[in-house]
């Protein structure tokens, strides 16, 4: 069941911002900025802000690995034997890449 805690250092306490959708899995999870999380459920990736408190559901996939490519600022979802990309900002689908093996996780590489 997926949870969103977040710890306060200086209060030393717990909380939750908002419940995670049915109590849906958490795949992954990433920082955009300090403000600013990509959450991967189990049938979506949602933008979550900080402050203002708020999240929306950006790209409906299922069980994804998900990476930010800051370069090129796209969401990179891995799932099954494909990646798909995604625009950050709208989540508009820009392509997709299939290979023969599953996909269990993945790492960005930028070189000059």
């Amino acid at each position: 069941k997926g949870m969103i805690l977040i710890y306060s250092l200086t209060d030393n306490n717990i909380w939750s911002p908002f419940a995670v959708p049915g109590g849906a899995p958490i795949n992954d999870a990433l920082q955009i900025n300090p403000n600013e999380y990509l959450i991967a459920l189990n049938y979506a990736v949602c933008k979550y802000f900080y402050s203002p408190l708020n999240y929306s559901e950006l790209i409906y996939t299922v069980n994804a690995r998900i990476k930010y490519d800051v370069l090129k600022n796209r969401i990179i979802s891995a799932g099954g034997n494909g990646f798909d990309f995604y625009n950050y900002e709208t989540g508009n689908w820009i392509s997709s890449y299939s290979q023969p093996e599953p996909i269990l996780d993945f790492h960005l590489l930028n070189n000059k």
